[in-house]
């Protein structure tokens, strides 16, 4: 019996720690571009590349907080090869979302 537990405990844990990976956050630091409170987006500068975030969930109330020339970090699931400008198709179907948005200050 003891076997089969160990068993299951091992499964459980794989399984954890999978979701934990596929979930992880990406945080990027960079310079305000431009802020579009209406249609909820945050354009930032990423190595000298323009990247439009669209703001989703508690997101959305830190884009009051920000103006264009202000550092921030962003939080974001979207992988960080995606920023690059290969992968922006001018269709419109790229869009990387922000989950969180924190201005930050001098000496942070």
């Amino acid at each position: 019996m003891s076997r089969k537990l160990l068993v299951a405990f091992i499964a459980i844990l794989a399984v954890v720690s999978f979701v934990g990976t596929a979930s992880a956050l990406h945080t990027i630091t960079d310079e305000v571009i431009s802020v579009n409170p209406p249609w909820q987006e945050l354009t930032i500068n990423i190595s000298g590349f323009p990247v439009t975030f669209t703001a989703i969930d508690r997101a959305t109330m830190d884009l009051a907080a920000v103006q264009p020339g202000d550092m921030v970090r962003v939080a974001t699931d979207s992988f960080l090869s995606d920023f690059s400008p290969v992968n922006h198709h001018e269709s419109g179907d790229w869009k990387a979302m922000a989950e969180s948005i924190t201005k930050l200050f001098a000496g942070s």
